[in-house]
């Protein structure tokens, strides 16, 4: 059992409040850095601090992994087992692939089984969380680069759009392209330089109100 013994000691590891910023995204699965006043981690400071959000995607793929060659070699050993279902594994991919911060584009979970039980055929929910590809990301991660726009952001206003398209009315769209842009997209510096300093503009709470306003002009 030496191999379950020294997963748990990785997840109580990532779990120690001195490691949360290497193991966790710096945003809540809203997409916004979050802030909170009082006891935090056993500290009855009333400081505000910064509540992390889930674990980095890179992390949960290296864990469902481990987790699954541990269950792999258990019952190679002669135990019927399951340390995860199989049911479970459809909807953490879904998440995956949803996911507000990062979004698997390369629809990860699949591989990562087929790996592990090369000889298990599952067959996969379809894809449903979108028309983004790896290649599409390559895309998306160039335009990041050019524009300084987060390819992620790029890519949700795009979805956004496909998802009111053929719509006979399109009331809303701009509330949801808010909701969008109200999201922290930048790093966590950023977003703690923004706390600081409540007042100062956002740079895409500026782009979006012009938008707005060019969009206003021609429905009129």
């Amino acid at each position: 059992m030496r191999p379950l013994l020294e997963f748990r000691n990785k997840l109580h590891e990532s779990s120690l409040p001195e490691n949360k910023t290497e193991y966790r995204n710096y945003k809540r699965r809203t997409g916004k850095v979050t802030f909170a006043r009082g006891a935090i981690d056993d500290d009855s400071s009333t400081a505000t601090k910064h509540v992390p959000g889930p674990y980095w995607l890179s992390y949960r793929k290296e864990w469902l992994k481990t987790l699954l060659e541990i269950e792999r070699k258990i019952r190679d050993a002669g135990r019927d087992i399951e340390l995860i279902g199989r049911d479970e594994l459809q909807v953490i991919r879904q998440q995956w692939l949803k996911d507000p911060n990062e979004p698997d584009w390369v629809d990860s979970l699949p591989r990562i089984y087929a790996s592990v039980y090369p000889e298990d055929q599952i067959e996969w929910i379809k894809n449903d969380a979108g028309a983004f590809t790896a290649p599409d990301a390559e895309i998306l991660n160039l335009l990041e680069h050019e524009k300084g726009v987060p390819a992620v952001l790029i890519m949700k206003l795009i979805d956004t759009e496909l998802s009111f398209s053929g719509l006979s009315r399109r009331k809303g769209i701009l509330d949801e392209l808010q909701k969008l842009l109200d999201r922290d997209w930048g790093g966590l510096e950023e977003a703690l330089e923004r706390h600081s300093h409540p007042r100062n503009s956002d740079t895409y709470k500026v782009a979006f109100e012009s938008l707005k306003a060019e969009i206003d002009g021609l429905l009129k």
